[in-house]
């Protein structure tokens, strides 16, 4: 039985956290892609390694084959853009299996999927419409969630409300830099702002630093709330009177260990002190009462003495006494902290609040910024489509169409939506429209129910692995959603780890044994639903030295006093725990197997089965320090790397500017012991010493700047690289000599580039500096040494979605402080309220760092869930008596005692009652085991290539299928050759002197590539003419010129029998040099032979003359050319074709029967149809509301040797046109079935 849920008033959007989460334990049935109605809204709940991707494509197959949609009609969205070619290529092959497979698999009846689209849909017709999809599938409507929106505001810009020009920029910051750059020197320059000046760069010195302080904040939606001086005094005057009253509850204890313990003077002088504390205490009190405190706290002065460490007890029977004395003088420590730090914290409440006023005009400034400029931002991008939605004045319409041309959605990685994109969706297959009318919600139900009925919508996730709240993911949307859905089903079988494996994590997550209830474990109500372990799940183990190993392995290390630096573990006990997670790795590469008991085979443990998974890059360098400590190769995945702030650049720079200005010496000799010469201290010093050494190395170094002068950047990189890269070079700033050399071929790779547009050398490097210095300005992630085998080392957040064999997690018992960005405070506070709307505060905010803190120690936990569900076989987990232990992620989800991992250790073992194996290691005397690499020489082979070349696929051209060249390749603009060159008849005129030929063909064309139609420059036309040797005559020349320029100037018939010349053309209504390319599917020539057959019966030809194509065979791969000309004349489009073809020697053979003739003796008139495909495919993608009727024009084609010679009276006497021009309008059928032939359709319209 399918769960469907009630669902009340669906206006009513955001509704109470706990309401929430106690909906989301709702139950859930189990996923079965063949069954899943196909309308509707769902929630799919899918657990790492349940297959998630594999049911998309099942469910994309039936809104196919069964709804009858389109790949163009089905929207799916995804989060990353690699998520999305994965998905397409994941679609791409599951279609083209269900077609090859169709019939075997739709009669096999333990296919339930194949087995009921059988039932159901006839095979032909199945066939037809996978066929179709395959072919429109670069067509496919998949794309990221900006992608989506960027697509939706510029094929929808009038509905949006977005400027048709309006440029899309992947990083905003320098407007925001710009806009409070300028907040600063307004403030520095009006004198009435001074004070105001100092206070906020007193704590904020630089525009900089306020942008890296409040740039969340600014882009953020909701104004921050800052803490009043009042509250800050009141807190103040509480921890005050908390102190007098610990030190009145506990005045016995007191006097008897710090003052009755003393006699005589000694014990006088304790009295003393001990009343002075308290009447200082009260004193400070009162004046707090009083409201005036400025005075007091300055000259207040409280001698803590009385309560210093040193006094307490120090005898080994004292010791419940002296924690005793300890907790009654926690608030007075406590205080002296808070009154040391007061006044400064006085001026900071003081500057936050002139922040919060700043953040409201920034957020205005910016906007103003990007819309005098017309760009639009990521973020932009999703709140300009949310505004327009949701509370535009074309809300209605919009909505309505995208309903229709996206009836089917499918959101994969939902977990880490917002509640902004969470808006977009709901507005189109939700009725949760703000500005419905109250009066009306009774007809809010049906319609509601309606648009389910219409619509299908698919948000598919796990909650539990929301771990990306730092860039805004939000798992309160999630929660949200889940309320509103018709449907909820879960994945409940793992198909990735072995099952041992999966057992282990079911107890870790579930808490107790699997017979007990579930624990809140990930926060908000999210609980650990067991999954099943797939068919097969226990064929593989792994065996360490002869014995099957534990699935989870828990590893303890014990500390001793030494570890202990300022009362707390420290980096050295993370080294030491690197150390023992090194040799485990190489007795696993040693001792270890992988067996398939199913197939009874067996492998050695390979480097690249092993992951190590951290939090950060400071873990990272743990691990592969102690990696290389034991000669083990490892590369470091980091979730986002960019190469351009690698310190590798710096080092690049200077070496190429060495090598343009040799001479500076100061540069020199530091790039000379940098990483591209590697020179050594004895090196430098003979170098020094020897002139003509130096001499030498200077001609060098001359002699590369010539190379790149002479040659281009790349091949003086290589000489670079090949003659001077050291080959013992080490930095542990750069890496290893492998990492270097992998980021030099990309720099030089990167460069090259640039050098295109940036080809001096002092431009290039200029520029290339800029781009280091902003490295945001382009994406340019670091790659991987190689390919080899090697162990891998990635963030937790980086191995989302991959598996590994064996998995290690060193550091997960490590607590991070939410409230600290590393050693500092947060300023800036962001939490759910208990409503789930985000709440931000400046400072201090109790309530909100308590949520803030909660919200963060959850996401952790989901962050292990993510690292553990890694593992296919084993899974090592580290601890360690770290501060605040209880907190990490490893800590909560044991249910921790502080300090008592084995226990906890043990208590998780008993409840999982196998496949846990506890270790208990004394970090003490570790010593890394240096594994001997056994890598046998291997002789340098080309590599083979194993891939399938379809040998029917191939690139043509108009020209290739008229030439009968089948592989004629990519082609050029067309161009007249000399075999079409007529009889040479002498005439008197300019163009008689005009040689014949394709030299005179490729002039003319570029010429008018080049020229301006509505302004021809004439000196210019002159000196092209003169520069080819065509006219050597100054008449002649002269004449040249004067024809072209009348050749602009002539009128010609266009369509509706408008007269236009190229002359009226101005550059933007004229696209020059069009490339295009489109697909072409298996058509047969034969079929295009018959086709401009009957095209040209239609014009007229005499039935006998046969169009028959030189080519043979069948067609598949693209279509490939360059139209001359794209020009827009009254609202429609054109395709102009030049030709130099020289027909003859009067007016009438250029006229219009003559020009037909020679159009279809040489297929010009295939040409045109092609041409004009091409053109009507691209403005379909360009014109939102396309109507061939309304903006296709026609295809003219210009003989230019017929044109601009007859009189102005004379011009028409042609026929229909001027003499030198043909003009075919094209109706809308010819080219519907072309574009049906090129599809690999036969089916053919009488015309």
């Amino acid at each position: 039985m399918i769960p469907r849920l009630k669902r009340n008033n669906l206006v009513q959007f955001r509704t109470d956290s706990q309401q929430l989460s106690q909906e989301h334990q709702q139950t859930f049935a189990p996923l079965q892609s063949e069954f899943i109605p196909l309308s509707g809204s769902h929630l799919i709940e899918a657990s790492a390694g349940t297959g998630k991707t594999y049911n998309i494509t099942r469910i994309y197959l039936r809104l196919l084959l069964e709804k009858g949609l389109s790949v163009e009609n089905i929207l799916v969205m995804t989060f990353t853009k690699a998520a999305t070619e994965e998905i397409r290529g994941r679609i791409d092959e599951f279609l083209r299996q269900a077609f090859t497979h169709w019939d075997e698999w739709t009669q096999d009846v333990s296919n339930p999927l194949f087995y009921e689209l059988g039932q159901k849909i006839p095979a032909d017709k199945a066939k037809l419409g996978l066929k179709l999809a395959l072919l429109q599938l670069d067509d496919a409507a998949i794309f990221t969630i900006h992608g989506f929106c960027k697509r939706v505001l510029s094929q929808h810009a009038f509905a949006s409300g977005v400027s048709f020009n309006a440029a899309m920029e992947t990083d905003d910051q320098e407007y925001y830099l710009q806009t409070i750059q300028d907040l600063y020197r307004q403030l520095a320059a009006v004198e009435e702002r001074q004070q105001e000046f100092a206070l906020i760069s007193q704590f904020w010195p630089s525009p900089e630093a306020f942008y890296q302080s409040f740039i969340g904040v600014c882009r953020a939606r909701q104004s921050p709330k800052v803490e009043t001086v009042e509250a800050k005094i009141d807190d103040l005057r509480q921890l005050i009177d908390r102190c007098l009253q610990s030190l009145t509850d506990n005045e016995p204890l007191i006097a008897e260990h710090l003052i009755d313990n003393k006699t005589g003077k000694a014990r006088d002088e304790r009295e003393l002190e001990f009343s002075t504390l308290i009447q200082a205490l009260q004193l400070a009190g009162n004046g707090l009462k009083n409201g005036d405190i400025s005075q007091e706290i300055d000259d207040l002065v409280i001698d803590f003495r009385f309560c210093g460490a040193a006094r307490l007890p120090k005898a080994k029977d004292k010791q419940a006494d002296k924690k005793a004395l300890q907790i009654a003088f926690a608030p007075l420590n406590e205080l002296k902290k808070v009154i040391d730090g007061f006044a400064q914290a006085i001026e900071k409440i003081q500057a936050y609040d002139y922040v919060a006023q700043y953040i409201d005009n920034i957020r205005v400034k910016v906007h103003m910024l990007k819309s005098d400029r017309q760009v639009l931002s990521f973020d932009d991008l999703i709140a300009t489509l949310e505004n327009a939605l949701l509370s535009g004045s074309h809300r209605h319409f919009l909505q309505q169409q995208l309903r229709k041309q996206y009836p089917a959605a499918l959101v994969d990685e939902f977990q880490d939506t917002d509640a902004g994109q969470f808006n977009i969706l709901s507005s189109l297959y939700f009725n949760t429209d703000s500005n419905t009318d109250s009066n009306s919600n009774s007809e809010i139900g049906s319609d509601s129910q309606h648009l389910q009925q219409e619509t299908a919508l698919y948000l598919i996730g796990d909650p539990k692995q929301a771990i990306y709240g730092f860039r805004g993911g939000d798992i309160f949307t999630y929660l949200q959603a889940a309320s509103l859905v018709s449907y909820r089903w879960v994945m409940d079988t793992n198909w990735r780890s072995s099952a041992a494996m999966i057992h282990a994590y079911n107890v870790f997550f579930y808490g107790n044994s699997l017979a007990s209830k579930s624990r809140d474990i990930f926060g908000y109500s999210i609980g650990y639903q067991p999954v099943n372990a797939a068919p097969g799940a226990d064929n593989e183990v792994l065996v360490i030295n002869g014995k099957e190993s534990a699935a989870m392995q828990g590893v303890h290390f014990n500390h001793n006093d030494c570890d202990i630096s300022r009362g707390q573990l420290g980096k050295d006990f993370s080294q030491k725990m690197s150390t023992w997670l090194s040799n485990q790795i190489s007795q696993l590469l040693l001792q270890g197997t992988i067996v398939d008991r199913n197939q009874n085979t067996s492998r050695p443990v390979q480097p690249s089965d092993i992951a190590i998974l951290v939090r950060d890059g400071g873990q990272a360098g743990y691990v592969l320090a102690a990696l290389q400590e034991n000669n083990l190769d490892a590369v470091y995945k980091s979730e986002r790397s960019n190469l351009l702030q690698h310190p590798i650049c710096n080092a690049l720079v200077d070496a190429l500017k060495t090598i343009i200005t040799p001479e500076d010496e100061r540069r020199l000799y530091g790039t000379l012991a940098g990483p591209f010469f590697g020179f050594s201290p004895r090196q430098l010093q003979q170098l020094q010493q020897d002139e003509r050494l130096w001499e030498r190395l200077v001609q060098d170094l001359q002699a590369l700047h010539q190379t790149w002068q002479k040659r281009g950047f790349m091949p003086m990189a290589m000489k670079l690289l090949h003659d001077y890269f050291p080959q013992q070079y080490q930095s542990e700033l750069l890496g290893s000599r492998e990492r270097m050399l992998t980021n030099c071929i990309h720099l030089f790779e990167i460069l090259q580039g640039l050098s295109q547009q940036h080809r001096h050398p002092i431009q290039l490097i200029s520029h290339f500096e800029y781009l280091c210095q902003n490295p945001q300005m382009v994406e340019t992630e670091l790659r991987l040494e190689s390919d080899s085998d090697l162990i891998q080392v990635v963030t937790q957040h980086g191995s989302k979605g991959l598996e590994y064999p064996i998995v290690f997690v060193p550091f997960a018992c490590i607590h991070k402080d939410p409230l600290k960005a590393g050693i500092r405070t947060r300023e800036v506070l962001s939490a759910h309220n208990e409503q789930g709307d985000v709440e931000l505060a400046l400072g201090a905010n109790d309530a909100l760092a308590k949520a803030m803190c909660d919200e963060q120690y959850a996401e952790d936990t989901r962050l292990l869930y993510v690292a553990l569900t890694r593992a296919k076989l084993q899974c090592y987990l580290f601890s360690a008596d770290f501060k605040d232990s209880a907190k990490s992620p490893l800590g909560r989800a044991l249910d921790l005692v502080e300090g008592n991992y084995p226990d906890a250790w043990r208590q998780y073992a008993n409840h999982c009652q196998h496949g846990v194996e506890l270790s208990v290691i004394d970090a003490e005397n570790l010593e890394p085991q240096v594994y001997q690499v056994n890598k046998a020489s291997m002789a340098l082979q080309a590599a083979q290539f194993r891939g399938r070349i379809e040998r029917d696929w191939w690139l043509t051209s108009f020209s290739g299928l008229t030439r009968g060249h089948r592989h004629y390749g990519l082609s050029d603009p067309d161009r007249l050759d000399a075999n079409q060159i007529g009889q040479d008849i002498e005439r008197t005129t300019a163009i008689s002197k005009l040689p014949k030929g394709a030299k005179t063909g490729n002039l003319l064309h570029d010429i008018l590539e080049h020229l301006d139609f509505s302004q021809p420059d004439t000196q210019w036309i002159a000196n092209r003419l003169q520069n080819a040797r065509l006219a050597d005559d100054e008449n002649v020349l002269q004449g040249l010129t004067d024809w072209l320029v009348a050749c602009l100037a002539q009128p010609f018939h266009v369509a509706d029998k408008s007269v236009c010349r190229l002359a009226s053309l101005t550059k933007e209504r004229a696209l020059k040099e069009l490339e295009f390319y489109f697909p072409v599917s298996s058509v047969k020539v034969q079929a295009i032979s018959q086709y401009l057959q009957r095209f040209r019966g239609a014009l007229g030809a005499d039935a006998g003359y046969k169009a028959m194509l030189p080519t043979r065979g069948d067609i598949q791969g693209m279509m490939h050319g360059f139209i001359d000309l794209v020009f827009e004349h009254d609202g429609k489009y054109y395709v102009c074709d030049y030709k130099s073809s020289y027909l003859g020697d009067h007016f009438e053979n250029y006229d219009a029967k003559s020009l037909q003739q020679h159009m279809f003796d040489n297929f010009y008139d295939l040409q045109a149809l092609i041409y004009s495909l091409a053109l009507h495919r691209y403005l379909q993608t360009r014109i939102e509301d396309y109507c061939f009727e309304q903006h296709f024009g026609g295809a003219v084609y210009l003989y230019l040797r017929g044109m601009g010679q007859a009189p102005e009276a004379n011009m028409f006497a042609s026929g229909d046109n001027s003499y030198g021009v043909y003009f075919n309008p094209l109706s809308e059928p010819w080219l519907t079935e072309l574009d049906h032939l090129i599809a690999g359709h036969e089916e053919c319209i009488e015309g």
